[in-house]
Formats: structure tokens, C-alpha cells, sequence
């Protein structure tokens, strides 16, 4: 019975060692912070941590919104050219008769 006694004991008192899911890819993101992708004990991949999904996330979040801010400042500067343009020629047409 002491030798059944200390086995258990031994056997719960050594850490059991869990598998570390294995890094297989680093990515530097524009905002310098790094995220990492992992391949799990269970053949799964994805983020190695909540927090790296959240920041993966939120850098395409951000360059979405960059990108549509992109295209409207493109829009007003086109727009502000076409305007400008319209009246330099109005200018033109003015000094022709006068006024």
C-alpha cells in the first residue's frame, strides 16, 4: 500500500509538461508591433494568442479606413481641380471681352 501511496504522490506531484503550440510565422506590421501564427498539438493553424489576433485585426482595420480615406482626399483634390480648371477658364474667357 506505501509503495501504491508513493507512486501516486510522485505522479501528481510531477509537472505534466503541455505541448507549446509551435511558431511558424512572424509578421511585422506597419505599426512596428509583431504578430504570430502558430500550428497547434491539435494540426490547427492560426494566432498563437488572443492578443495577436486582435492585433492582426485592428492593423487591417486601420489600413481599410487609410485606404478609404485615400480615395476620398483623391475625390476632393479631383474635384478641386476640375473647379479650379473651370475657373481659370472663365478668367480667360472674361479677359477676352473685358471684364
Amino acid at each position: 500500500m506505501k509503495q501504491i501511496f508513493i507512486i501516486l504522490v510522485l505522479f501528481l506531484s510531477i509537472q505534466t509538461v503541455q505541448a507549446q503550440p509551435m511558431v511558424v510565422q512572424e509578421q511585422k506590421l506597419n505599426n512596428g508591433e509583431i504578430v504570430r501564427m502558430c500550428v497547434f498539438d491539435t494540426g490547427n493553424y492560426g494566432y498563437c494568442t488572443p492578443e495577436d489576433e486582435y492585433k492582426a485585426v485592428n492593423a487591417y482595420q486601420n489600413s481599410k479606413q487609410q485606404t478609404k480615406l485615400q480615395k476620398f482626399n483623391t475625390g476632393v483634390n479631383n474635384t478641386v481641380n476640375t473647379i479650379n480648371n473651370l475657373l481659370d477658364g472663365v478668367r480667360v474667357i472674361g479677359s477676352y471681352f473685358g471684364i
